[in-house]
C-alpha cells in the first residue's frame, strides 16, 4: 500500500546524441503498479521538476547551452496536460521545491508567485546559488543555504514570507 505521496514527476533524457527524446514523465504511484500518468516533452534537457502539493501543477526547468530556460509550469488536471505560464530566471538554476500551500516555489535564489497564468519572481538571495530550500509548514519561513564566497562557504538565511517582500529573519550564519 502506498501512502503519502501519490504521484511522482521523474526527468527524462532518452536517445542516442542528436536524436534524444527529452521530457518528464508524470508517474502515478497509487495503484500497485506505477502507471505513467503523462509524458511531457521538452525541446531541451529538463533538469529540473517539482510537483505542486496538490498534484494538479507540475513546474518543469529546463537547461540549454549551460544556462536555465525558465520555469514552465503545466495544469496537469487539463487533458492533456496544457501549458499555462513561463517565466524568466537569472543564472544557473538546479532545483525547483514548492511550498506546502502551492502558491510559491523556489528555483535556486528567486521565489516565485502564481496569480492565474502570471508568475512573479523575486530575488531572495544576492549571493548566487542556492543549495537548499526548505518552506515552513505553515509558509510563513523560507529557509535557504547559499553558496558563497566561490563555493568555499554556506550561509544559512531564513526569510518572513508574510508581507510583500521576503524578509530576513536574522543575520546569516556561515560555516
Amino acid at each position: 500500500t502506498v501512502t503519502g505521496v501519490q504521484t511522482c514527476a521523474l526527468p527524462i533524457c532518452s536517445g542516442e546524441s542528436g536524436n534524444r527524446t527529452h521530457g518528464v514523465a508524470v508517474v502515478d504511484l497509487s495503484g500497485p503498479e506505477p502507471r505513467e500518468r503523462a509524458f511531457l516533452e521538452q525541446p531541451v534537457f529538463p533538469a529540473a521538476c517539482a510537483l505542486s502539493p496538490d498534484g494538479k501543477r507540475l513546474v518543469v526547468m529546463n537547461w540549454e547551452s549551460k544556462h536555465a530556460t525558465g520555469p514552465i509550469v503545466y495544469d496537469l488536471a487539463a487533458n492533456p496536460p496544457a501549458e499555462i505560464a513561463r517565466g524568466t530566471v537569472k543564472g544557473a538554476h538546479y532545483h525547483v521545491r514548492y511550498a506546502p500551500d502551492g502558491k510559491y516555489f523556489m528555483m535556486d535564489n528567486q521565489l516565485f508567485t502564481f496569480d492565474g497564468d502570471k508568475l512573479t519572481a523575486k530575488t531572495v538571495s544576492k549571493n548566487g546559488q542556492i543549495s537548499e530550500s526548505a518552506f515552513s509548514a505553515d509558509c510563513r519561513s523560507l529557509a535557504i543555504c547559499d553558496v558563497v564566497g566561490g563555493g568555499d562557504k554556506i550561509a544559512l538565511n531564513v526569510y518572513d514570507l508574510s508581507g510583500a517582500e521576503p524578509t530576513p529573519l536574522d543575520p546569516p550564519a556561515s560555516s
